[in-house]
């Protein structure tokens, strides 16, 4: 069993709030072509308004430190802090002229 669980964090009293967990459903069963990944996207740009209530920030382990968890966070004008994962490269993209040599 796997849930997607929120909590709100109150650093300077060193507690955290649970607000909501959702069970995960077994994906396959809900589109062939949705992952989980893409799932808790969706969660999360589901309830935006109801976090945004509270902070713009939310945090997750190094798991979905990925690009289209980043880039639903965004979308909906919240900021996102995480632990990469041990394979992340980060590079700037090169907008200039390509050489042909």
């Amino acid at each position: 069993m796997d849930i997607c669980g929120f909590a709100a964090v109150d650093i300077p009293n060193n507690i955290a709030f649970h607000l909501n967990a959702i069970q995960t459903p077994k994906i396959k069963e809900l589109s062939p072509t949705l992952t989980l990944l893409l799932y808790y996207c969706q969660i999360i740009k589901e309830n935006h308004l109801y976090f945004k209530e509270l902070t713009k920030y939310m945090i997750a382990d190094n798991y979905l430190a990925k690009s289209e968890v980043v880039q639903a966070l965004t979308s909906c004008g919240l900021h996102f802090i995480s632990r990469l994962q041990d394979n992340a490269a980060l590079f700037y993209l090169f907008k200039g002229e390509q050489s042909q040599t």
